[in-house]
Order: C-alpha cells, then structure tokens, then sequence
C-alpha cells in the first residue's frame, strides 16, 4: 500500500505550499496529491477551494491577485513539479478549463510520474485516452452500480483510466474487489486516523491519501510493500 500525502505534509506548515511538498519529500512518502486551477492569467495554480479569502473565485482571478488574497504565494504546478521528478504527483483537476494547459503540462514532462484525476468523470475519460498519463475518477459516493461507472474492455483498451479515488466514508472491501476485477487500483483519501489506515490496508487498497502521512509510514510497518 502506497503512502500519498493528502496537499503535501502540513503538520506545521501550511497545505499546497512548496514547503508542505518539500516536507512530505523529506518524510518519504510515494506520492504527493495536489489540486489545480487555471487562473485569468493563464496560470496552473495550486489551490484547493474554489473561492478566495473574501469570496472570489479563483478562475476569475490572476495569480497576483490570489496570492495576495489568500496571504501567501501561491505556488503554480510548475513550481511543485521542479521540487521531485521521481515522486508520484497526483494532480486533482478542480475544473475543466484548465484541462487543455494541463494536457500541455504534462506532455510536457514525460519523465515524471503522475496520476491525473477528477470528479468531472467526462473530462477524465478524455484525457485518459489523449495522453500517456494515468487517469483516475474522484468519487464520493456509494453508487448502485459501481460498475456502470468502470470502461468497457474495449475502451479501457484505448485509454490510461487505471485508478478509483474514494472517498473513506463510502468506501467498503467490496468495493475494492470490484475495482480490482474490472481492472482498476483503488486509492483513497479523507482517512482521519491509524484505524482508518489499517483497515484501508486490510481491504487491499492500493494507495492512501493522507493528511497524515507520518503515522502510516512509522506506525504500520512495511505498509508499502502490501
């Protein structure tokens, strides 16, 4: 079971920063999961919410105008990406207008690891059979159908959707031995605390996206090698 770091390591600093990345860097972690937006000023920036400090939106915003908002400089993909070229970056889509210069991004970068993801399921199926990047659906829900939501053989064929991101509260065992028999690793995030991750790690999950990524690394012992 690999370890991601849910925004970087923000034990003691503050989340989607490049210090949070560079801490989860230094603790060891598989991976780092990240969220983007494109702003007016055609800038791939890392932030979560979809508004600002004060109500605005971000994609109506320039980066100055964001950082200055938000109280800090915000850093934009390109920055983060410089800090590791061999750690896993998982990179949430929060919009799809900022999928065509995040396609070029990631083109971009064919030596880097990435797994691209989203809760815009169109937009993933997209880009999962456009570029040679890792493709994964975001869900937060228990649907009646899980596997409704998986491609068929012939279009998982002709595409790079290889992950399910759930999250912890709807997920259960079988539902990551759905996703593994239709072909599919299974990830998940909102996990809360070491009991959380130890029956992540009894249902086979294939990765966890923690806010707590040092508990996992110290406290279950070998947990990357599951």
């Amino acid at each position: 079971m690999k370890v991601l770091a849910h925004r970087g390591y923000h034990a003691h600093c503050r989340e989607n920063t490049l210090e949070s990345f560079q801490a989860a860097l230094d603790l060891g972690v598989d991976g780092i999961e990240t969220d983007i937006w494109l702003t007016t000023d055609d800038q791939l920036v890392i932030f979560h919410d979809r508004f600002a400090p004060g109500g605005s939106e971000v994609p109506a915003m320039t980066r100055a105008q964001l950082s200055k908002t938000a109280g800090f400089d915000v850093p934009t993909l390109a920055d983060a990406l410089a800090l590791s070229s061999e750690t896993l970056w998982n990179i949430e889509l929060k919009s799809p207008a900022a999928a065509p210069a995040l396609a070029v991004m990631l083109r971009s970068r064919p030596q880097q690891r990435f797994l691209l993801t989203s809760f815009y399921h169109p937009v993933i199926f997209q880009l999962s059979r456009e570029l040679s990047v890792d493709c994964g659906l975001l869900i937060a829900h228990q649907p009646i159908d899980v596997r409704s939501l998986f491609p068929t053989v012939e279009r998982a064929a002709a595409s790079r959707l290889s992950t399910v991101v759930w999250d912890y509260t709807y997920l259960d065992q079988q539902l990551v031995e759905t996703a593994r028999a239709g072909g599919l690793q299974t990830f998940v995030y909102g996990l809360a605390n070491p009991a959380d991750h130890a029956r992540a790690k009894t249902w086979g999950v294939n990765a966890i996206i923690t806010d707590f990524p040092k508990d996992p690394l110290s406290n279950l012992g070998n947990v990357r090698d599951v």
